[in-house]
């Protein structure tokens, strides 16, 4: 699959905007990762204003799905329903916001975000390497000049000595980079 799927979610979530009541659309699962395969389902919540709203609405959604030829899997949620669902949690980690009024926009920002704490040894390298490689990600000092590493260039923070938390969007660039020089790694989920 390339990206004339996500054109076509894109077409999809055009529709569904329109459905009286939709006030989020929000891809997730493996979709919003890219770690797709040809099985996968493409994972959409929906968040409607009411119930109402969302009775009403669900039906149409489920129409505008069935148009195509992928395969969607909708749930469909109030946005008092969304606060307190265990979806969320999903949703803040990997989603993807197609569509949301400014409430779902807030819920979906102010709350905590998801993190990756990663913690790797530079102990394989020799001591030059070891120097090169840990300014490149943790940046360095030159004089009053502070010149940012991979860390922070992808948002996270520096913690301690071979540990950082990076957000969790990003960690597959720094894993990258760590797998190219061979350096063993552990990460571990958090929110801040």
């Amino acid at each position: 699959m390339q990206s004339g799927v996500y054109e076509e979610i894109e077409h999809v979530v055009n529709e569904m905007k329109e459905v009286e009541g939709v006030i989020g659309i929000v891809l997730f699962g493996s979709f919003s990762r890219g770690d797709y395969d040809e099985g996968s389902d493409i994972d959409l919540l929906v968040v409607f204003k009411g119930k109402k709203g969302l009775k009403k609405g669900l039906g149409e959604i489920y129409k505008t799905t069935a148009k195509t030829d992928l395969f969607f899997q909708v749930i469909g949620l109030t946005f008092d329903e969304l606060k307190g669902s265990s979806l969320l949690e999903s949703v803040l980690r990997d989603g993807k916001i197609y569509y949301a009024d400014e409430d779902v926009k807030k819920l979906l920002t102010t709350m905590h975000r998801p993190y990756a704490l990663v913690t790797y040894s530079t102990a394989n390298l020799s001591p030059k390497e070891r120097v090169i490689f840990t300014q490149k990600m943790e940046g360095r000092h030159k004089g009053r000049y502070r010149y940012d590493g991979l860390i922070q260039e992808l948002g996270g923070y520096k913690v301690g000595r071979g540990v950082a938390m990076v957000p969790m969007e990003n960690v597959k660039t720094m894993t990258e980079q760590l797998d190219k020089k061979g350096i063993n790694y552990i990460i571990r989920y958090l929110w801040a």
